[in-house]
C-alpha cells in the first residue's frame, strides 16, 4: 500500500495519503511526488517509487500503541484513524492490510 506524505517548506509534515497500488489516486500522488512541487513524497520506499530524500520522522506517531495482531478489525481501524488515516480509507482496508501498514510505518 503506497504511502505519500506532504511537507511544508520548513520540513513539517502537513498531510498523508494512503493509496491502493495502481489506483487513480495512487497515480495522482505518484505524479505529485515525482514533480517535486507541492511537497509530496512517497514515504514507503518501494522500489521504483518516486522518493525524494528521506521523509522526516514523526515522533508523535503512536506506533508503540499498535494493536496486537489478534485484535478485531475495528480496533485496527481505530488505530489507523488515530495515526492520521482518513476514516473512509480505513474502512476500505482489511485487517491484514492494516497490519501491513503498521509494519511499514514501524520501518520508517
Amino acid at each position: 500500500m503506497p504511502i505519500y506524505e506532504q511537507y511544508d517548506a520548513d520540513g513539517n509534515k502537513v498531510g498523508r495519503a494512503f493509496t491502493v497500488d495502481g489506483s487513480d489516486d495512487d497515480a495522482r500522488h505518484a505524479a505529485l511526488a515525482s514533480s517535486e512541487t507541492g511537497g509530496w513524497r512517497r514515504a514507503d520506499n518501494v522500489e521504483g517509487a518516486a522518493v525524494h530524500g528521506a521523509a522526516p520522522t514523526t515522533p508523535n506517531r503512536a506506533t508503540s500503541g499498535r494493536p496486537r495482531k489478534n485484535a478485531s478489525v475495528d480496533v485496527w481501524h481505530a488505530w489507523a484513524v488515530s495515526n492520521g488515516m482518513d476514516p473512509e480509507q480505513a474502512d476500505d482496508l482489511t485487517k491484514n492490510q492494516l497490519i501491513e501498514l503498521a509494519d511499514q510505518l514501524d520501518k520508517e
